[in-house]
């Protein structure tokens, strides 16, 4: 039988996943089909009027094999806003300053949250070891510890750098 924490759980992973997927389909709406999307280059598409080689908003592969710009993602990012706003060349240079500033509290922040979603996540694996068998706590234990980076950890491509 189910305790009542456990049910209030299972109801926010449900809401959580709805809010998800809605949000996914509004997106998808939002920008349809037809729109452009930010960032759209990141996996391998073109950027810039030419697209061919030697054009500096072509895409290029990152060392590691991951796709990637050939610029900094800054660049990048002010070139898509440039394309969408027509910005003036000022405008380009305060938006690249604005963008670069803000990234060392952007990196913080996520840090912090991404220690807060870890601690969580340990939180989530203790409750769920209170109502399991020792062996079955064991087994839980044993798949936390292997690389993960999918939903509770149990699947995924493996660790992510930290």
């Amino acid at each position: 039988m189910l305790n009542r924490s456990q049910v209030w759980f299972a109801v926010f992973v449900v809401i959580l996943f709805a809010a998800g997927v809605a949000a996914g389909v509004a997106l998808d709406r939002t920008w349809g089909p037809g729109m452009r999307r930010p960032f759209s280059g990141f996996r391998g598409g073109m950027i810039g009027p030419g697209g061919g080689p030697g054009d500096p908003g072509a895409m290029a592969n990152r060392p590691g094999g991951r796709g990637g710009p050939a610029g900094r993602p800054t660049e990048m990012f002010v070139n898509e806003l440039d394309e969408a706003l027509k910005l003036t060349p000022d405008q380009k240079t305060k938006v690249a300053a604005i963008i670069d500033a803000s990234r060392p509290r952007l990196r913080a922040f996520q840090d912090e949250v991404s220690k807060k979603f870890s601690d969580e996540q340990e939180a989530v694996t203790n409750e769920i070891a209170k109502v399991l068998t020792p062996d079955q706590a064991a087994t839980l234990r044993e798949l936390r510890s292997r690389p993960r980076s999918g939903p509770f950890g149990f699947r995924g491509r493996g660790p992510r750098g930290r």
